[in-house]
């Protein structure tokens, strides 16, 4: 059967040494179809898919494109992409494209490989390229998607017998893999439920394999290695899975600090916010990976290591750092839509030491125990009640994704809003029912919308669905660049044609109305984000900014009193400081507003009680006395502040 691949490349400077490819493809039976994106200057002939109709299609014309080419390289190439991907969307709907091949240097894999991600599962994909083993595009070229990279060595510049070799034997490749594949509309009789694994976590994984399988589940089994398991969770957000027997999530522990095995700040949220029935266990929590890190390997010499080979050195991670991955385990538990369940169980799980991957040691006895018995206390079962099985759960949804709200009584106290009560939830702080745009809204009047209503921010939303968001840096550097340039064909451009789905951010992160205030200013931090859109379900309900944050900062620490206050040096929070350090300072006179423990962040605890400054706000006739009822007491004042004078130093 004859199928289509495209080809992708930059006919300007490769079209003479490239034209033979076209000619391999078409002697293998299949039709090849040349799509030329071209930037530079015209190329010596002209692709299947021109580079005049790519430029057009993307948004502007080739001229500009060409004239950008030179002064602002990156517009010119998203504008190249964005068009080339749309075409090739409609060719793949057409049913014309079964198949696709880039072939070229830095520029052409970053277009190729950008086209190839919007692509479906399943549809081979190739990148010839001397870039596909480098470093540090790589991860960005594939990501988290089925693209085959053909390293090349060579440069695609001059063709050459060594070259030629390469290029042959890549279009043998795609040509075999379109002659082989099963195509992108794979079907599964049973329902499916997505297994995360990795060599610690294997025995368990293979038990829960066997008993999926015999309860009449297709497991699909992603590898936790960081890219795996960001996969899997893309694949949940996409409904290809009825549930998750989450057994290997150190990789929540791995971002926290900094680890090989780091799949990104989201883990475990497509499970909570889709609704999915999802069974976790805390394989992986017990080890940092920092294999071929000699600043990290330098950093925790001290520790427990297990060496599997010079790429791959576990390190065993402290209790604090088990205390914090807790802490974010069971946060995100705690705001699940669906039924979930973290095990303890310890049977199957391995503990990596310094005796090896067989150590038989109970994870309880490094830590561990400790640290998943603190996220299960806090993370409660939905009724209140163990849950059953993750399968049971799959049968009675009948297999399907559950998107309701939170069930009655779900989660710890703070998720419930009482009556009367301002808790620290994203709802009470955010900017409710916000004006939003439809993605075909032009710039320039997202831009005076913006302006005009002093905001910081639109959500981008079509037919109900948040689809994007525009902020107002970026849209006033857009107008800014604009009028710098003073070409009249920009301005024309920017006003009357260039929408809002070009600029956008696509996908945004978001929070939900039932977030904590704590949550929203810690995934700001992760994810270096000013604003977030704030979701009820799949309900734009308001966005929050960092101007709410400062809001929020001011009324604790009262910023528009005329509060007195000390800031006490490093303490050792252990239990009862807190209620001495009240008890002095009341003593003494004060009658306190508000205590602050400070810890720096990303700082390691050297025990179990972290050392914390402390910040005291209250009122006091003479601050004076309190500060030095405060040092005698054994609490070192490092700043004083008396609300009738100007702050001085203690």
């Amino acid at each position: 059967m004859k199928k289509g691949i495209v080809i992708v490349v930059n006919l300007d400077t490769r079209g003479e040494d490239i034209v033979f490819v076209k000619d391999l493809i078409a002697a293998r039976g299949h039709d090849p179809i040349l799509l030329d994106f071209s930037m530079e200057e015209p190329p010596p002939f002209p692709g299947d898919i021109r580079t005049e109709e790519v430029a057009a299609r993307g948004g502007l014309p080739i001229e500009v494109v060409r004239e950008k080419y030179r002064s602002d390289r990156d517009a010119a190439t998203d504008n190249q992409i964005r068009g080339a991907a749309a075409i090739v969307d409609d060719l793949v709907r057409q049913g014309r494209v079964h198949g696709i091949i880039g072939i070229g240097g830095g520029t052409a894999t970053l277009v190729a490989t950008s086209i190839m991600k919007r692509l479906p599962f399943g549809m081979p994909k190739l990148m010839a390229s001397p870039m596909a083993a480098h470093p540090a595009y790589v991860d960005q070229y594939v990501g988290t998607r089925d693209i085959t990279m053909h390293h090349t060595v060579l440069d695609i510049v001059k063709m050459n017998p060594l070259l030629r070799a390469q290029i042959v034997n890549a279009v043998g490749a795609i040509c075999g893999m379109v002659e082989m594949t099963q195509g992108t509309n794979i079907r599964f009789d049973k329902p499916c439920v997505a297994v995360s694994s990795f060599g610690f976590g294997e025995m368990a994984v293979q038990a829960a394999l066997g008993m999926l399988e015999e309860a009449g589940f297709t497991p699909i089994v992603c590898h936790a290695q960081g890219k795996g398991d960001r996969a899997m969770e893309e694949m949940i957000r996409d409904g290809a899975f009825h549930g998750v027997l989450d057994i290997c999530i150190g990789g929540v522990i791995e971002h926290l600090f900094k680890g090989n095995r780091d799949p990104g700040p989201d883990r475990l949220m497509a499970a909570v916010e889709t609704g999915i029935p999802m069974v976790l266990a805390p394989c992986g929590l017990d080890i940092l990976s920092y294999g071929g890190r000699a600043d990290m390997l330098e950093k925790t010499k001290d520790r427990p290591q297990y060496v599997q080979d010079r790429l791959r050195v576990q390190v065993r991670t402290t209790a604090d750092e088990l205390r914090q991955a807790a802490d974010v385990i069971a946060g995100r538990l705690n705001r699940a839509r669906g039924p979930s369940d973290l095990s303890r169980a310890d049977e199957g799980l391995v503990v990596a030491g310094p005796r090896g991957p067989a150590d038989p040691r109970p994870a309880g006895r490094c830590g561990l125990r400790r640290a998943v018995a603190r996220a299960a206390g806090r993370a409660r079962a939905p009724q209140g009640s163990r849950p059953a099985p993750v399968h049971a759960r799959v049968r009675a949804r009948r297999g399907r994704r559950v998107r309701g709200t939170v069930p009655t009584g779900a989660g710890t106290g703070a998720r419930r809003r009482r009556a009367g009560v301002a808790a620290m939830l994203v709802r009470n702080w955010m900017h409710p029912e916000p004006m939003t745009i439809p993605s075909d809204t032009l710039v320039s009047e997202a831009k005076r919308l913006i302006s005009d209503n002093n905001l910081h921010a639109l959500p981008v939303v079509d037919d109900g669905r948040l689809r994007g968001l525009v902020t107002r840096a970026n849209l006033l550097r857009m107008g800014q660049f604009v009028l710098r340039t003073q070409d009249p064909d920009e301005f024309a451009f920017f006003v009357t044609r260039l929408r809002v789905r070009d600029v956008m951010v696509r996908n945004p992160a978001t929070v939900q109305v039932n977030d904590t205030m704590e949550h929203c200013l810690r995934r700001g931090q992760e994810l270096g984000v000013a604003q977030f859109p704030v979701m009820d379900g799949e309900r734009v309900a308001g966005v929050i900014s960092a101007n709410e944050i400062f809001q929020l900062a001011a009324h604790c620490l009262g910023a528009w009193e005329r509060r007195s206050g000390v800031t006490l040096a490093p303490t050792r929070l252990g239990p009862g400081v807190l209620g001495r350090i009240t008890d002095v300072a009341e003593a003494a006179g004060a009658v306190l507003q508000g205590i602050y423990p400070i810890g720096s962040h990303g700082a390691q605890v050297v025990d179990e009680y972290p050392h914390k400054r402390v910040i005291i706000r209250f009122h006091a006739e003479d601050v004076s006395l309190v500060v030095g009822a405060l040092e005698a007491a054994g609490f070192p004042v490092i700043e004083a502040v008396d609300a009738r004078r100007h702050p001085q130093a203690a």
